[in-house]
């Protein structure tokens, strides 16, 4: 008596709240920044990114986004 259903496999790009690494505009909007301010943090090391091999386009570690969030959210609580 084995279940002989089939799983449908959905090839459809992930929803956001799934997706683990952002380009620099969806970074910019997930965290509600502009480029430059992004840029900016870039430059300072605040926020951290990468370029795969061979890539000119930049990919935000969704985690790393959510840890700078809940680092903001502490400092602005003790200010």
């Amino acid at each position: 008596m084995s279940d002989t259903t089939k799983q449908s496999v959905s090839l459809s790009p992930k929803p956001d709240n799934l997706k683990r690494l952002y380009r620099l505009r969806e970074a910019c909007e997930y965290l509600g920044i502009g480029r430059a301010t992004m840029y900016n943090y870039l430059n300072a090391g605040t926020l951290k990114a990468f370029k795969p091999d061979g890539s000119r386009v930049w990919r935000f570690d969704k985690h790393e986004l959510d840890a700078w969030i809940e680092t903001q959210k502490e400092n602005n609580s003790n200010g």
